[in-house]
């Protein structure tokens, strides 16, 4: 059975260190989607690394929220994002996508990341899994258009579903 995805959340000296574990499917993409959230609303932010050594898999709304958090890093920082992954199939991934045109993709086996002072837990959220893996998936399509043609139709069919139901 697969390791449910797990994140760790560290601020040391106006860096974000995010560490993303196991299995990082759509169920679970809430938690991550606020931790972006937290770190476009920090002031004076410098940074943000994320550590992807121990996730085993990675679907494509994460991807798409990684994309997201490049992009952020890039218009309000004016830096790009540094992920640190190793393997084969989670950098794959992040290739296939268009990632490492946002982001500085470093592929590293051994070593630690730097040392935290302190985690934080995040606030009880409102926002459905549905609606983050809408922004996701959307944040996808915007990168490329191979993108956009895998896409396009869960994307629609996600907003028809979440109209229907009220959620959009």
């Amino acid at each position: 059975m697969a390791r449910a995805g797990t994140y760790q959340v560290a601020l040391n000296q106006g860096t974000y260190f995010l560490k993303l574990s196991g299995h990082l499917c759509f169920s679970s993409s809430v938690p991550f989607a606020d931790i972006i959230d937290l770190i476009g609303s920090t002031p004076n932010c410098k940074g943000t690394l994320v550590d992807l050594r121990e996730a085993n898999m990675i679907d494509s709304t994460h991807l798409g929220l990684l994309a997201r958090l490049a992009l952020e890093s890039q218009t309000k920082l004016g830096k790009q994002l540094t992920i640190v992954s190793t393997g084969k199939h989670v950098p794959q991934a992040l290739k296939t996508t268009g990632l490492q045109h946002l982001a500085l993709l470093l592929d590293a086996h051994e070593g630690e990341m730097p040392p935290t002072e302190s985690i934080q837990s995040l606030p009880a959220t409102k926002r459905s899994i549905a609606q983050v893996m809408l922004e996701a998936h959307q944040t996808l399509i915007g990168l490329n258009q191979e993108n956009k043609d895998t896409y396009q139709d869960f994307v629609t069919m996600l907003k028809s579903s979440m109209q229907k139901k009220g959620q959009i």
